[in-house]
């Protein structure tokens, strides 16, 4: 394997033992999507106006 590669191609690999989310298990947890219907990146909801997400997520 290469620097920098996963040698897993299949998204079922990264999560062990997991399993899928219903629409409301995660309140808190939101999807910042941009061009209709493209997620992006998630956030969490920290304030009733806030919502916290990494920086690579957002231009400005």
């Amino acid at each position: 394997m290469k620097c920098g590669q996963n040698r897993n191609t299949n998204a079922g690999f990264r999560i062990v033992g997991g399993k899928d989310a219903s629409k409301h298990d995660a309140p808190w947890q939101t999807s910042i999507i941009v061009y209709g219907d493209n997620h992006v990146c998630g956030g969490s909801i920290i304030g009733s106006n806030w919502v916290l997400t990494a920086a690579h997520c957002v231009d400005q």
